[in-house]
């Protein structure tokens, strides 16, 4: 929601809002700290596939998950209004 988190606005490509790599990390390295309680993660082979483009008046859900056995995460928007 770019009304909440107005930083986001100033990321864009060609006019579109994107939402950064970085909160990608962030969300990896949150996950990392609630599933050890550790602070200290290392993150690495990240492939962004595909870009998160953020509408300029309405909210995005994303879906983080995360599988335990192989260490990888993916991030999938939500379609609008449904929220897991």
């Amino acid at each position: 929601d770019i009304e909440q988190q107005p930083y986001l606005s100033d990321h864009r490509i060609q006019g579109n809002v994107l939402f950064p790599a970085a909160g990608y990390v962030e969300m990896a390295a949150q996950a990392m700290k609630d599933l050890t309680g550790d602070t200290a993660a290392v993150i690495a082979d990240i492939n962004l596939l595909k870009a998160l483009y953020l509408p300029e008046a309405d909210t995005k859900a994303v879906q983080f998950n995360f599988d335990a056995d192989s260490a990888r995460f993916t991030v999938t928007t939500m379609p609008n209004g449904e929220q897991d």
